[in-house]
């Protein structure tokens, strides 16, 4: 293989890389929205939307950390793959 069919090949491989990272981004904002409407729904409702059990505001607080905890970590996530996808545009 010379030269140019290794670039070739590095380039094919980095843009595949890049398009991978950004389904990757695109599905973790759809994680975070998810996350963040349930946690809308949780909040505002006074029954459980799934076994109608009224909800405390012990559980609603607790719901509301946990949802937070995922959210700050989806966050993260995401904060790496465009970190990533940003080195892998420079590099191409």
């Amino acid at each position: 293989m010379n030269n140019d069919e290794h670039v070739k090949k590095r380039l094919e491989d980095l843009r595949a890389e890049l398009k991978q990272v950004g389904s990757e981004i695109t599905k973790l904002r759809r994680e975070q929205r998810e996350c963040k409407r349930n946690l809308d729904v949780v909040v505002s409702s006074a029954y459980c939307p799934v076994c109608l059990q009224p909800l405390s505001l012990e559980y609603k607080y607790e719901y509301s950390d946990k949802m937070a905890a995922i959210f700050r970590g989806i966050e993260k996530r995401i904060a790496l793959a465009v970190e990533k996808q940003t080195s892998l545009e420079q590099e191409i």
